[in-house]
């Protein structure tokens, strides 16, 4: 299977929006809920339960992947709890926003992983955790994570249970797998392709097992 750059992946999710009339909140839908479905797999194949899981979310549409993912492990029975890594009222109006009040509303626990505070409590609070979920960054970061986000990214890597990245490991630049502070993934859940950054530098200790997900992207957009 070929590997792709951030941008081409940007090309596709585009493409599937505006020739083929996908709305993006469909491909959003089917990100998490993909995510969800590996994430149940997973422990059956290992007979364990999942006990409550841990989904921190950043603003953009990785987030918006992780509130689906939230929604669809609460309906299917799993404990949920959904941490935000920056105030919601810095939310733009659109596809995550919608997903995060859609949670909200199925009485999903949300919690705040960006005051000080808070990140300290986290410290105490991670290891009771079945299974975490990075729904930090997207194929589009770029840089090293600073602040609040590099604490909760080092506080991640501490769990003791399985941690699932959404689309790419938050931290790694998903073309050239250059990163800094990043998350260390048992498995990576990715859209459509995989990322090159996958194969290069920091990337196959950041992304463990890679499972590829269609989320509905046509075929011909994947040759």
């Amino acid at each position: 299977m070929k590997h792709v750059t951030s941008s081409r992946i940007r090309e596709i999710d585009a493409l599937a929006r505006e020739k083929y009339g996908i709305p993006s909140i469909a491909l959003m839908e089917n990100a998490g809920s993909s995510l969800a479905s590996e994430i149940v797999v997973y422990f059956r194949k290992r007979h364990r339960p999942i006990g409550v899981c841990a989904i921190f979310c950043g603003k953009g549409n990785n987030g918006g992947d992780g509130f689906v993912a939230a929604r669809h492990l609460a309906s299917m029975g799993a404990g949920c709890v959904i941490y935000l890594l920056f105030q919601e009222s810095g939310m733009r109006a659109g596809d995550a926003l919608t997903n995060l009040a859609a949670a909200k509303k199925m009485g999903i626990p949300v919690k705040n992983a960006w005051s000080v505070k808070a990140v300290t409590a986290l410290k105490r609070e991670i290891p009771k955790y079945g299974a975490v979920v990075d729904a930090i960054f997207g194929t589009g970061f770029r840089g090293a994570p600073s602040g609040h986000v590099k604490s909760v990214i080092d506080i991640i890597n501490t769990a003791r249970c399985p941690v699932f990245s959404v689309d790419v490991p938050s931290g790694l630049d998903a073309t050239t797998g250059r990163a800094e502070a990043f998350i260390r993934a048992d498995v990576t859940v990715t859209f459509g392709l995989p990322k090159k950054g996958f194969l290069l530098g920091k990337g196959p200790g950041a992304a463990g097992r890679v499972s590829v997900r269609n989320i509905s992207y046509p075929r011909g957009l994947l040759r």
